[in-house]
């Protein structure tokens, strides 16, 4: 399953950070989803983050699911119930 890449840019738009320079960070709440880890995984391959942070309610599925995003050294996953 592929995302189209307007909806991928603008989600990137939205999600980026910039602290000084060519450091790159990016957050993405709902981070358990499919969505979410296909938007991970492109931010990973296409713009050279130095963190994609998930942020999630319930924990990462198995492995699966994750398409082996949380084996990636620039990303991380917090459950945490932001409600």
């Amino acid at each position: 399953m592929s995302l189209p890449q307007e909806f991928v840019r603008l989600r990137i738009r939205f999600l980026s950070t910039n602290f000084g320079g060519s450091t790159k960070k990016y957050s993405i709440l709902a981070g358990g989803g499919s969505s979410r880890i296909y938007t991970a995984l492109y931010l990973l391959d296409h713009s050279d983050p130095s963190t994609v942070i998930g942020i999630g309610r319930n924990p990462l599925r198995p492995e699966l699911f994750l398409l082996n995003v949380d084996k990636r050294k620039n990303y991380r996953y917090h459950a945490y119930d932001l409600t």
